[in-house]
């Protein structure tokens, strides 16, 4: 299990109204998962991050995060049966999931949607893209 917290990770940050907000990663490639964490801590969100999505469910159950973006393909629990998962769960049936995959083929993107993702991110994607989906979807709620 590799957690990481990214907190405050800049001094004059521009992302006030979203202290506080705190996303769940689950991303199995180190240099993903430290990217998107560094670009929403900035923003100013609470940022928890692992490398499987059996750890992020576990995590799940006592953080109540306000976002979940998660790998579509990972190693065991992939990121489309732990968005099922969190789907089956009453406490989390209406957290935004944010799905991320270089796999953009039609029938993946339909896979992460039925299984009860909110949108589908395709890697790669800039800093802006993740930040506008992110900011969609907790708007949404």
């Amino acid at each position: 299990m590799c957690v990481g917290i990214v907190a405050d990770v800049t001094s004059g940050n521009t992302g006030a109204p979203n202290r506080g907000r705190q996303i769940i990663v689950a991303e199995d490639d180190e240099d993903i998962r430290l990217f998107v964490s560094i670009i929403l801590a900035k923003e100013g969100y609470r940022i928890e991050s692992f490398d499987n999505a059996t750890s992020a469910l576990e995590a799940a159950a006592t953080a109540e995060p306000d976002l979940y973006l998660l790998d579509v393909r990972m190693p065991g629990v992939t990121g489309i049966d732990l968005c099922r998962r969190l789907r089956a769960d009453p406490r989390f049936e209406h957290s935004p999931i944010l799905m991320m995959s270089a796999e953009t083929s039609q029938q993946n993107i339909e896979a992460a949607m039925a299984a009860g993702a909110d949108d589908y991110l395709p890697k790669p994607f800039s800093r802006a893209e993740l930040l506008d989906r992110v900011k969609a979807l907790l708007e949404a709620r």
